[in-house]
């Protein structure tokens, strides 16, 4: 199943974003009520063309959205898969390099953004546990103050999730 829904040959849509697209299925991608769900429904040339145009929307985190969607929320945001342990299992590791840790922070930070934006609830949820290890792992790293400073002025004002996360770590 997860290689029917990841290939492009019964692909009913498209996103195109900043010279890319990408083909990705309508019931997937509309399985909740959403930005998607709207502009493929209603009286929008989106719904006549089946394809939405997100012009000034990141690569990455647009590939982030659709890799998260595809698979049940469950495509990891980082290059990380979602821990499978016990709950007696623990795990240490040795902080990556600071060049490997920014990008995944920033991403789960854009990923974030851009779920609120297409109203996105259950991935915003995912970002909120993401950005939660991420910060456990981080917060002795100088990358963190810059994450925090970019979640203080990049997430918008009515939405305090990501706040609290930094905030339950500080």
């Amino acid at each position: 199943m997860k290689d029917f829904l990841s290939g492009e040959r019964f692909s009913d849509m498209i996103i195109t974003y900043q010279g890319q697209a990408s083909k990705v299925h309508r019931f997937i991608i509309c399985k909740q009520p959403s930005f998607f769900e709207t502009a493929l429904t209603w009286p929008f040339k989106e719904s006549s063309k089946q394809t939405v145009d997100l012009p000034d929307d990141d690569p990455e985190t647009i590939d982030s959205i659709n890799g998260c969607q595809e698979d049940g929320h469950t495509v990891p945001l980082d290059g990380i898969s979602e821990p499978e342990q016990s709950e007696d299992e623990t795990t240490t590791s040795e902080p990556a390099d600071v060049d490997s840790i920014r990008p995944s922070g920033s991403n789960h930070v854009q990923v974030y953004i851009s779920a609120d934006k297409f109203r996105i609830v259950s991935l915003k949820s995912l970002v909120r546990k993401k950005l939660a290890q991420w910060t456990n792992a981080n917060r002795d790293s100088p990358t963190f103050v810059e994450i925090v400073r970019e979640v203080v002025s990049s997430v918008p004002p009515h939405d305090l999730g990501l706040q609290d996360v930094i905030a339950g770590v500080i």
